[in-house]
C-alpha cells in the first residue's frame, strides 16, 4: 500500500516523516492519496485493522464515505471500519470550553468528527459525557431525526465502548405541537402558523415523530389533542388572537426547541444500563467507564 507519489518515498501527514519500522509503515488512503504512519494515524492502525478495507483509508475519508443525511452507514465493511474509528476521538473532550447550559463548546469541535454542529438542529447529546453528536455520523438511529428533537436518551460508542446505544424518549401532545412549530419555524422562517399547517405537519410525518404511546391515535382525534395543547400552554404558544390576528393561527413565544423529561431521565438511565450490564447480551450493552 506504498502507492504515493511515483517516484517519491512516502511520506506521513501527520509527523512529515519518512521512516518506517515494525508495525509502523507508512499507509496510502485509497481515496485522498496522503500517508499516515500506522502509529500517527487517530485510531493507530494494527495490522488486522489495516486489512479490514481494501485499500485502506485514513479516518477524514472514511467519515466522507460513511456519513449520510438521516445516520450513517450500518451494514459493510466501511461500516465497520467508521464504528471502530468513531472509538477514539482525535481531540481531547477535556480541553473544551463550555457553555453553562452544556450547549456550545469555544472551540467549535462537535462529535466523533470534530467538526462543528448545532445542538440545535439534528444532534444528539450523549447522556454520559455531555457532549453532542452529529446525525449523520451516528449509527444507531431507526429514522432521520426532527429538529431540535432531543427526546432521545443516547450514549455515544466511546462512552459505551462499542456501538451507541439510543432509546426513545416519550412525548406528550405538548411536545408534539412544539417539536412541530419549531420545526416548521427552522424550515419555513415565518413566525405564524395555521393550524391546518401544524395538522398537516403531524399526519404527512407521524412515524418520524416516534410517538410511542401516541402513535395508534386515530387520524380523526389528532386534531383535538393537538388544539388542546395549543390552547393549555400559554406559557409556550401565542396564539394569534392575542394580538388581534386570525385565533386560528400560533406561534412559538421562544423560538427553541422542547426540552425532554429531565427529572425522569436519571432514574430511567440508570434502571436501563444496569439491566443491560447485568443481561450482557444486548448488543447495545453499555459498560461504565470511570471519567477520566
Amino acid at each position: 500500500q506504498h502507492a504515493g507519489v511515483p517516484g517519491e518515498e512516502p511520506k506521513c501527514n501527520i509527523c512529515l516523516g519518512k521512516t518506517t519500522g515494525p508495525l509502523n509503515d507508512i499507509l496510502i488512503c485509497g481515496k485522498c492519496g496522503l500517508g499516515y504512519h500506522q502509529q500517527c494515524h487517530i485510531p493507530v492502525v494494527g495490522s488486522r485493522e489495516g486489512s479490514l478495507v481494501t485499500p485502506w483509508f485514513c479516518r477524514r475519508c472514511i467519515f466522507a464515505l460513511a456519513v449520510r443525511k438521516g445516520g450513517a452507514l450500518k451494514k459493510g465493511v466501511i461500516a465497520k471500519t467508521l464504528q471502530m474509528v468513531k472509538m477514539v476521538l482525535s481531540y481531547n473532550p477535556e480541553q473544551l470550553e463550555w457553555d453553562s447550559p452544556h450547549r456550545t463548546n469555544q472551540q467549535q469541535c462537535y462529535c466523533y468528527c470534530g467538526g462543528p454542529g448545532e445542538w440545535y438542529l439534528k444532534m444528539l447529546q450523549c447522556y454520559h459525557c455531555r457532549q453532542w453528536f452529529h446525525e449523520a455520523c451516528t449509527q444507531c438511529l431507526s429514522d432521520p431525526m426532527m429538529f431540535g428533537d432531543r427526546f432521545y436518551v443516547f450514549y455515544c460508542s466511546v462512552c459505551n465502548q462499542g456501538p451507541e446505544y439510543i432509546k426513545r424518549l416519550p412525548l406528550r401532545w405538548v411536545d408534539v405541537v412544539h417539536l412541530v412549530l419549531y420545526n416548521l419555524g427552522v424550515q419555513s422562517k415565518k413566525k405564524y402558523f395555521d393550524f391546518e399547517e401544524i395538522l398537516a405537519f403531524v399526519n404527512h410525518h407521524w412515524d418520524l415523530l416516534q410517538l410511542g404511546k401516541l402513535t395508534g391515535t386515530p387520524v380523526a382525534e389528532r386534531s383535538t389533542h393537538l388544539l388542546d395543547a395549543l390552547n393549555s400552554y400559554k406559557s409556550r404558544f401565542l396564539c394569534g388572537k392575542e394580538i388581534k390576528k386570525k385565533k386560528c393561527i400560533f406561534r412559538l413565544r421562544i423560538r427553541v426547541p422542547p426540552n425532554p423529561p429531565s427529572k425522569l431521565l436519571p432514574e430511567k438511565v440508570d434502571s436501563r444500563v444496569s439491566e443491560l450490564k447485568k443481561g450482557g447480551g444486548s448488543k447495545h450493552s453499555h459498560k461504565n467507564r470511570s471519567a477520566s
